[in-house]
């Protein structure tokens, strides 16, 4: 924790408030609904004592638990378990997701049709740049299930874009 010019309290940097900003506008897709999301946390990881060793990973699980509970009360979500021996997708990388090209055009169409938890993982793989086992980390969520959603989402994507097939 440390203290600006201002005596205001700061856990994060301002790079890190804007890419959390970006993960939870990665969940709920809604401007709005991404702040409130970020600062009910900040202010949680704020009078937290003693505080996070590891503030931005906290407020990403926080986010992630957050919008969780919000979207299984408003029953928005079903949370969908994955086979954890899913042996087809272990030597799966997050790089193999990056093989696939999205054009500009085409981002709006897929972000509007994947499913919250497909959206999580894309956005930590491509725009964060994290590896399967970095996410698995950051989430909370065993390395294999991120495997398996990293599978079904690049075939799911081929699916949307046969043209692509062909990249791997």
């Amino acid at each position: 924790m440390w203290f600006d010019f201002y005596g205001n309290i700061n856990v994060l940097s301002q790079n890190e408030l804007q890419r959390l900003f970006k993960y939870a506008f990665s969940l709920c897709k809604d401007d709005s609904h991404s702040y409130d999301l970020v600062y009910d946390i900040i202010a949680k990881v704020i009078d937290r004592t003693p505080p996070p060793e590891t503030p931005y990973t906290f407020c990403i699980r926080s986010i992630r638990n957050k919008f969780i509970d919000e979207m299984r009360r408003a029953q928005k979500f079903t949370d969908i378990e994955f086979d954890e021996t899913y042996t087809n997708a272990i030597s799966l990388g997050a790089a193999e997701l990056e093989a696939i090209i999205i054009s500009k055009s085409d981002f709006p169409k897929i972000w509007s049709v994947i499913e919250a938890t497909d959206r999580e993982i894309l956005y930590l793989s491509a725009v964060e740049g994290y590896s399967a086992s970095e996410i698995s980390n950051t989430i909370g969520v065993p390395r294999n299930t991120i495997l398996s959603r990293i599978h079904r989402l690049r075939t799911r994507l081929k699916e949307m874009f046969p043209e692509q097939s062909e990249v791997s």
